[in-house]
């Protein structure tokens, strides 16, 4: 188990007061939206949907779906 880290928690205590605190999630979002944005604006649902297929086989296995 990792240790406590006070100094982080503070920290993002004080972002999350001010409205500037971005979770994972929210990092992970911007990375994903800049990365599709940067293959092509105009990305079709069906390249979009081959496309995470093709990353949920080749990294999470063919038995997540």
């Amino acid at each position: 188990m990792s240790q406590f880290d006070a100094n982080k928690w503070l920290k993002n205590q004080y972002l999350k007061e001010a409205g500037l605190y971005e979770s994972k999630a929210d990092l992970a979002a911007k990375a994903i939206d800049d990365a599709i944005e940067s293959v092509d604006e105009s990305l079709s649902y069906k390249d979009f949907d081959l496309a995470v297929a093709k990353i949920l086989k080749n990294e999470y296995g063919a038995h997540n779906f």
